[in-house]
């Protein structure tokens, strides 16, 4: 008993709808697995440094130890222990942003947080740091001690590349007690 030419053609039709449901399904899988790995990425490489950031730099000691472009260092006390940490945010030129936290009195050795491998700000000429008056003046090209002592807000704004895609978010923040 064999089967007919008709009979071949409806099982290969139907065949043909299982396989391509099932890679329409693989697909859209697939397309959300890379979507959330995108937005997990963006939140570890931007979104976290950027909040730790500006959590920290509304809480610091006025005024800025240093104010440059790609370095950020200041002064908290956290702990209210009395003993100032000092907290170093810089973009390297190797493609890092990188935190240096040290406490002269109860921990001088430095510790080392690598917020992100991927960051971009010196390659690309974007400031991580801006840093503003109380009038709202951009302090850049002012000399060092006068953004130290004048500086009332700052801008920080990370930019990472991902698969030569470049992403960046930015947020202001404003020092207490200026």
């Amino acid at each position: 008993m064999g089967y007919t030419l008709t009979e071949m053609l409806v099982v290969i039709g139907l065949l043909g709808f299982v396989v391509g449901g099932a890679y329409a399904l693989f697909h859209l899988a697939r397309t959300g697995t890379d979507m959330s790995d995108k937005q997990a990425w963006t939140s570890r490489e931007i979104g976290q440094p950027l909040e730790h950031m500006e959590r920290l730099l509304s809480q610091q000691v006025p005024p800025l130890i240093t104010g440059d472009a790609y370095v950020c260092e200041i002064k908290t006390d956290q702990d209210r222990d009395n003993h100032y940490e000092y907290h170093r945010f810089e973009a390297t030129a190797d493609g890092r942003l990188v935190e240096r936290v040290y406490e002269l009195v109860d921990n001088p050795t430095p510790r080392t947080v690598v917020w992100s491998q991927n960051n971009t700000n010196r390659a690309t000429g974007r400031r991580i740091f801006t840093y503003y008056d109380i009038a709202g003046n951009n302090l850049q090209g002012q000399q060092p001690l006068y953004v130290q002592q004048y500086a009332a807000s700052v801008v920080i704004e990370v930019v990472t590349d991902r698969d030569g895609d470049v992403y960046s978010d930015s947020r202001q923040v404003f020092f207490r007690n200026r």
